[in-house]
């Protein structure tokens, strides 16, 4: 499966910094701008699929075909699988939030012994 490590949103190439699990943050450019934006994101698995595309023009059905691979958040899925942050710290602590139940170790709980008396 091919691994999300950069894509380009609304004139923005963004490459990714930091990643845990199934979420990570990217920082984003734009070639006439001097601001970064940074993106968490919620990484989910698009499976190897094909269909056929019919071009018009050549009025020619075309197949195409693509592997597994990584994708970011939809516009229609932001909010729920990803998140704008106007600094690297925030995208930080939004990254920290989404993934302390990936690093939380579950409670030990010791048996109980009987007192020996």
């Amino acid at each position: 499966m091919k691994p999300l490590l950069e894509y380009i949103k609304n004139q923005y190439h963004f490459k990714l910094v930091e990643r845990r699990g199934d979420y990570a943050i990217f920082a984003g450019n734009k070639p006439d701008k001097d601001n970064t934006n940074w993106e968490v994101i919620h990484l989910r698995v698009t499976t190897e699929g094909s269909r056929i595309v019919h071009d018009p023009k050549t009025n020619t059905d075309i197949p195409i075909s693509w592997e597994a691979h990584e994708r970011p958040p939809s516009d229609n899925e932001w909010g729920n699988h990803g998140w704008t942050c106007l600094t690297k710290e925030t995208a930080l602590i939004r990254l920290n939030a989404l993934t302390q139940t990936l690093t939380q170790q579950p409670p030990t709980h010791e048996p109980t012994r009987p007192a020996i008396l």
